[in-house]
């Protein structure tokens, strides 16, 4: 579930349904407090910055899932000129003309970050991580377990949907 951040966040999003589902995903992570919420994103970017850090050939995804989180969380659209310089860097990580629509960019990127979901024992390891927090933030605030229980179940339902074929 670390991946649900981006969330909003593994798929190959090929059709404008996976962009709605990964609305209703940040829907809910946006339900969260603010305090749970930047623990859980906290500890995807660390795994994103040590995976380039390392060298890791992955760097790229998570680079692209970072992109995501800050349009997604900062309700960036790319169409109306809200927030130029992010745009501008999304458009550049992605190789995006400068005509590409919002829908183009977040497409891309989560394209660039399908690649997480190909190699599954990274996944499992993300997962697994994920999972602790989940449980970590459960343990600490018992009211939240309903939340994340609901976002843990839609992105398994996500995950599995758009796990591309190998």
């Amino acid at each position: 579930m670390i991946l649900f951040l981006t969330l909003l966040f593994t798929t190959v999003a090929s059709k404008p349904a996976d962009l709605d589902e990964m609305d209703v995903i940040g829907g809910d992570l946006l339900k969260l407090p603010k305090p749970a919420l930047d623990l859980l994103s906290g500890m995807e970017h660390l795994i994103g910055t040590y995976n380039c850090d390392i060298g890791n050939a992955q760097c790229d995804a998570f680079k692209a899932q970072k992109m995501i989180d800050d349009l997604e969380f900062g309700k960036v659209n790319c169409d109306d000129g809200t927030n130029e310089l992010l745009c501008s860097q999304a458009k550049q990580l992605v190789k995006a003309g400068e005509v590409a629509s919002d829908e183009d960019i977040k497409v891309a990127l989560l394209k660039s970050y399908e690649t997480l979901l190909v190699n599954n024992q990274n996944l499992d390891l993300l997962n697994a991580v994920s999972e602790a927090m989940e449980n970590y933030i459960c343990y600490k605030e018992p009211a939240l377990c309903n939340i994340l229980s609901e976002m843990e179940a839609q992105y398994r339902k996500f995950e599995k949907d758009a796990k591309p074929a190998v």
